[in-house]
């Protein structure tokens, strides 16, 4: 199995097509609960690494942000559409579900989580368009250092905003070959 991929016991994934309209932050409710509002919608594999990913960016001097975690089907399609993805199977999507091999006759059910962090004072713009932006070579460290992908290590369309997490939860599934 992929380093990457984590197998998990017993955890159940919460139902994250409920929790993906969260409420905007207002001036009642300050940054930090939207954050929290946000980290509740990942995975329990994916949250803890997720939280320290911000924390070490906050140590860095950074104002990280998640810009995005949670799409539905439709929202990726128009991310597609614009150019701005290139595959309807993204793991913010939590839908999509991918199979990888477990010995020459199994395969195990794959689930993931994905967030786009931008340091909110820049987003994708001005320094950070370049991918050499020091905030994406930041990021890309701490998701390899708490054992996750990042999007800026793709050689065909890299994704410096993008971290994700995949995951087994399901036993393997035998196959049978005729």
């Amino acid at each position: 199995m992929s380093p990457l991929v984590h197998r998990i016991v017993d955890a159940k994934q919460p139902d994250l097509g409920k929790l993906a309209n969260v409420d905007p932050p207002s001036a009642e409710a300050p940054m930090a609960y939207s954050e929290q509002a946000l980290l509740n919608q990942c995975h329990p594999v994916f949250k803890p690494r997720l939280e320290a990913i911000l924390v070490g960016l906050r140590r860095k001097g950074w104002k990280p942000k998640i810009a995005e975690l949670v799409r539905t089907s439709e929202q990726q399609k128009k991310k597609v559409a614009t150019g701005v993805s290139k595959t309807l199977k993204s793991w913010h999507v939590p839908s999509t579900i991918g199979l990888l091999a477990n010995g020459a006759s199994a395969l195990n059910v794959v689930h993931g989580n994905a967030a786009d962090i931008v340091d909110e004072r820049y987003g994708w713009s001005g320094l950070a368009a370049r991918h050499s932006f020091k905030f994406w070579r930041d990021l890309g460290q701490l998701a390899r250092d708490n054992h996750c992908e990042w999007g800026g290590d793709w050689e065909k369309f890299p994704d410096p905003a993008h971290v994700q997490c995949l995951f087994v939860e399901s036993p393997a599934l035998s196959t049978v070959v005729v």
